[in-house]
């Protein structure tokens, strides 16, 4: 590994150090200086430095910061930040212009997310904001679509089944928290 790898990879580690222990000046730091040792260019870097926007309700900045890239993480910050301005359509143009690529991530609860840290949202919480932005734009039926994939993803997505509540879907709560081997 080279300096400038080794510089990239212990940026990368101090920004999700800051997030993880609520240390958000500290991972704003790091993050600007990531995405000054990469040019700006790499996505993973521009993901994570809008995670850190989005912690700091800087949403605009959030949105200009990821707009049009082509990346799952990237994606997910773009839409997080349109819903939290209003933009409801251009969130859900987002995650659906990169779905194939969060689609096949592989769900938190098929593994020990306690030991093991993903920087990617599961596909749960994609359909979870996606069902978030359409219900902002007024489409109940997909708000409702998105939330039911979600809660089958991950049953345990409070938010979903607390939307498709509010919207008087069928819920069917020992179907959905049935324990299985």
């Amino acid at each position: 590994m080279n300096h400038k790898e080794y510089t990239v990879q212990q940026l990368r580690s101090t920004v999700l150090y800051g997030l993880d222990n609520d240390l958000i000046p500290s991972a704003e730091f790091a993050a600007e200086r990531l995405i000054a040792e990469t040019s700006g260019q790499d996505l993973n870097s521009i993901h994570l430095y809008g995670l850190v926007l989005l912690k700091k309700n800087r949403y605009k900045a959030a949105y200009n910061l990821t707009a049009n890239k082509i990346h799952a993480g990237c994606a997910f910050v773009f839409a997080k930040a349109a819903f939290n301005l209003g933009k409801g359509q251009e969130g859900v143009v987002a995650l659906l212009s990169t779905q194939s690529l969060w689609e096949n991530i592989e769900d938190s609860l098929q593994v020990n997310y306690e030991f093991e840290r993903k920087l990617l949202p599961d596909p749960a919480v994609f359909y979870s904001l996606l069902g978030r932005l359409y219900l902002l734009v007024g489409d109940t039926k997909e708000s409702a679509i998105n939330h039911s994939k979600a809660l089958k993803r991950n049953p345990y997505l409070w938010e979903s089944f607390e939307e498709l509540n509010k919207m008087g879907a069928n819920v069917r709560v020992k179907a959905i928290y049935k324990v299985s081997q």
